[in-house]
């Protein structure tokens, strides 16, 4: 579906998003700027059919929020027969436009970057898979970060689908659909990308896991992501290895040939308080970039063993990405309460509260860690420098404490999720700003097993017109089979608000009105 964008200038979008310009079109919807009119800050804006498709995509955004590398989806609206889907804009270039050059080394960094965003999709439940893996949906931030966007033709793994891709990338059972949706299909992409970025250079071990990516036979095809991934880690082992020599053999001359042996322990311990540094801004990020893991685990390997705090990042990045290793949750604990003791500035706080949040049923045994999250951020300041970085940090501090309140709100303790919610409400300028946050807090109630008429009666008593509060009011007593009172509720809306549109009117036919 492709939007007359011509029709948008000078228009607000939602009541709220000013449009700027487009940014892209294809064959599943139109991508265009947008500013916010009341902060200023801009997003992307995917407009696509509001049928069945459209909505799954929505549906995997939604579920692939926690992934680092996938845009975010912050808000979404249907008009008209058109799906509006609010992510984050990537500021960059994609894979297709890039027009340097892309050595061994980064190549291997970029694949295992869209190794991991591939293996966090594959393991959701139900499993995603992509379909439309190509160059022109990987987008690289000016700072390397790698972000895979479009899940226009996605699928849930074991899904019959329709024969649908991009020729030269998909793979040739996704474009006859002979089989159902698979990772492997996934994996011949990303065989195809790799080809794309050789550029008819020869690239010896990479060349073969290419071609075993690309295999027609499926079982001589790599059978996973997690299988590619390794074999990708033990080539960038062999790379820095090398490297490691020859800086070694670097040192070595330059030392013999300006006669400083007597300053090589000094100026070693200057290195590894260098390295130290650089790991630090690998493993949180800065102002100027986003935490990279990938290179933060090469300096770490490096200097594994030759200072205390290093090691600790070490083991706590291990918690993150590899759980199963971890020996003792115990002596993570100890790292985590060492950390949280000294005073950390926002970018640590934010790592190391992904730490206690993440591995909170490891850690539980020795200590509250949703508590410890929540109690970290609670006392997170975002400086002015930061207020005006490209990230989000406002927005990102507040979901984390969302997550750290659900958490708490599992063992019974409602008060930090009512906390959350009042203060977030009083910042909401709008009454659909507020809706949205009522509604989160009831949908969690909901999956908890636990009524929450009490959010939408609570918010009906403060904005009675509001329509839409009616409808899903309606929709969940319907999903419970408390027919009754639906019926009353959507003709109390009827009756204090105009209820329109395709929700309202098949709420209506359902309850027979």
């Amino acid at each position: 579906m492709c939007l007359d964008q011509s029709s948008l200038n000078g228009k607000l979008l939602l009541e709220k998003y000013k449009y700027l310009k487009p940014l892209g079109k294809g064959g599943m919807g139109t991508v265009f700027l947008v500013k916010d009119e009341a902060t200023g800050r801009k997003y992307a804006v995917k407009a696509t059919s509001a049928d069945a498709r459209g909505r799954r995509e929505q549906e995997y955004l939604m579920k692939a929020k926690e992934i680092s590398g996938i845009p975010f989806l912050y808000d979404w609206k249907e008009e008209n027969g058109v799906l509006f889907l609010v992510m984050d804009y990537i500021r960059g270039k994609s894979l297709k436009d890039h027009t340097r050059k892309i050595s061994q080394t980064k190549m291997i960094r970029l694949a295992l970057s869209l190794c991991k965003i591939l293996k966090n999709l594959h393991s959701q439940e139900p499993g995603i898979v992509c379909l439309d893996l190509k160059p022109g949906h990987i987008l690289i931030s000016p700072f390397g970060k790698i972000y895979l966007i479009d899940f226009g033709i996605s699928a849930y793994i074991g899904e019959k689908i329709e024969p649908y891709g991009t020729k030269g990338f998909a793979a040739p059972e996704q474009l006859f659909g002979t089989r159902p949706a698979d990772p492997q299909m996934d994996l011949f992409s990303f065989g195809k990308i790799m080809a794309f970025c050789r550029k008819g250079r020869k690239w010896s071990r990479l060349d073969k896991m290419m071609k075993d990516c690309t295999k027609t036979d499926l079982k001589e095809r790599y059978q996973s992501i997690e299988s590619l991934e390794k074999d990708l880690k033990k080539e960038a082992g062999r790379m820095i290895k090398k490297q490691a020599m020859l800086l070694s053999l670097g040192l070595f001359l330059l030392i013999f040939c300006f006669g400083a042996i007597e300053e090589r322990k000094d100026s070693m311990k200057d290195r590894i308080g260098d390295q130290k540094q650089k790991i630090q801004d690998c493993l949180f990020g800065d102002l100027n970039s986003a935490p990279d893991y990938i290179l933060a685990r090469q300096y770490l390997k490096d200097f594994q063993g030759k200072d205390s705090e290093i090691a600790r990042y070490q083991r706590l990045l291990n918690c993150l990405e590899n759980k199963e290793k971890i020996l003792s949750w115990k002596q993570i604990w100890k790292d985590l309460e060492h950390c949280r003791k000294r005073k950390s500035d926002l970018y640590e706080t934010y790592f190391l509260v992904k730490v206690y949040l993440s591995c909170e049923k490891q850690l539980t045994p020795y200590g509250n860690s949703a508590k410890r999250a929540w109690e970290m951020l609670e006392r997170a300041e975002i400086e002015e420098s930061m207020k005006q970085s490209k990230e989000p940090w406002d927005a990102k501090i507040e979901e984390q404490k969302l997550w750290a309140a659900f958490r708490l709100a599992d063992d019974g303790e409602m008060q930090y999720l009512d906390q959350w919610g009042k203060k977030q409400i009083e910042k909401a300028k709008t009454q659909e700003d507020k809706w949205k946050i009522y509604q989160r807090i009831a949908a969690y109630l909901e999956g908890k097993g636990e009524d929450p008429g009490r959010m939408y009666e609570t918010f009906l008593i403060d904005y009675p017109s509001y329509g839409d509060v009616y409808i899903e009011y309606g929709i969940y007593l319907c999903r419970h089979n408390q027919w009754k009172k639906a019926r009353e509720i959507y003709e109390r809306g009827e009756k204090n608000a105009k209820l329109t549109g395709e929700k309202a009117k098949a709420l209506k036919g359902k309850l027979g009105i």
